[in-house]
């Protein structure tokens, strides 16, 4: 809720929800690492070539029978991004075989809507894990 607050929904003219996936995997440590990690150095190319002004990003982790699903929530102020090239690049930093972007309605509190959406993935499906996975998330995330 504090970083709700600190964020300005009204600094978003050209907001935009970009969703940045990896493969399920059995090691939430690396998997976590890999998509923050990846989320930086696409986040350092695509600012540049495309102009994103900013961002506020989330990431949400969800267990699966095969292992750990980690994937990247993120709004970008950004007039314009190419879904092929936005993919590519993402798919070269990460292997990851899924990218989706949906560009937010400015109306009806569109802006702030799109926050709250972003941030709420920090906390989503807690409810439902087992202690063992409540610790290793713990472990995977610290820092």
């Amino acid at each position: 809720m504090r970083l709700l607050h600190q964020v300005n929904p009204d600094a978003f003219r050209y907001p935009m929800l970009v969703t940045f996936t990896l493969r399920v995997g059995p090691d939430l440590p690396a998997l976590v690492a890999l998509a923050l990690r990846g989320f930086k150095l696409w986040m350092r190319t695509m600012r540049k070539r495309y102009g994103i002004k900013r961002y506020v990003r989330s990431v949400e982790i969800l267990p699966k029978p095969q292992g750990w699903y980690v994937h990247v929530h993120a709004l970008l102020d950004c007039v314009w991004l190419d879904l092929r090239d936005a993919t590519t690049e993402w798919e070269k930093l990460t292997t990851a075989y899924r990218f989706n972007i949906k560009r937010v309605s400015v109306s009806d509190c569109g802006r702030a809507g799109a926050v709250r959406e972003v941030l709420k993935y920090a906390t989503k499906h807690l409810d439902g894990l087992t202690s063992d996975q409540v610790d290793e998330l713990g472990r995977a995330c610290r820092g």
